[in-house]
């Protein structure tokens, strides 16, 4: 249901449902899980798109938090994630926490992945592109 929300753009209705899935997880007693930390991952994912980024950066680093006690830090999840929290920092305009959360990813991607994946490539230009922007609000200033 929730991912439907998102694939609508209502991504504030699918917040409630992944906060109503991971209250529902908690109730059973169940310790942070891949399933929890995926459900943050997504409602993070979400609060970037209705530009919600300190909400955003909160739940991507609890995410990557249980991603990193569950599989280590360097894994592929962590990589998403730290894609998605240069995302959350480029557009709240912190654009240097937004490149090094890039630049993680990046490093991941690239480990993982290769110098020639689509992931890898695509995060080298969001790099780039931010710190066009960097540089463009030093010289505005």
């Amino acid at each position: 249901m929730a991912l439907s929300k998102i694939y609508n753009a209502n991504h504030s209705e699918a917040v409630d449902y992944y906060n109503r899935a991971i209250e529902y997880r908690k109730k059973q007693n169940i310790n942070p899980d891949s399933y929890l930390a995926n459900l943050n991952q997504l409602i993070g994912q979400s609060y970037i798109f209705i530009d919600q980024h300190d909400k955003a950066i909160e739940y991507l680093e609890l995410a990557k938090n249980s991603y990193t006690s569950i599989y280590g830090i360097d894994n592929s999840a962590n990589a998403n994630i730290d894609e998605y929290l240069g995302m959350a920092f480029e557009k709240k305009g912190d654009y240097n926490k937004g490149i090094a959360s890039y630049d993680r990813a990046y490093v991941l991607y690239k480990k993982i992945y290769g110098s020639f994946d689509t992931r890898t490539k695509s995060t080298e230009d969001k790099i780039t592109k931010v710190m066009q922007k960097l540089a463009e609000n030093r010289n505005a200033s």
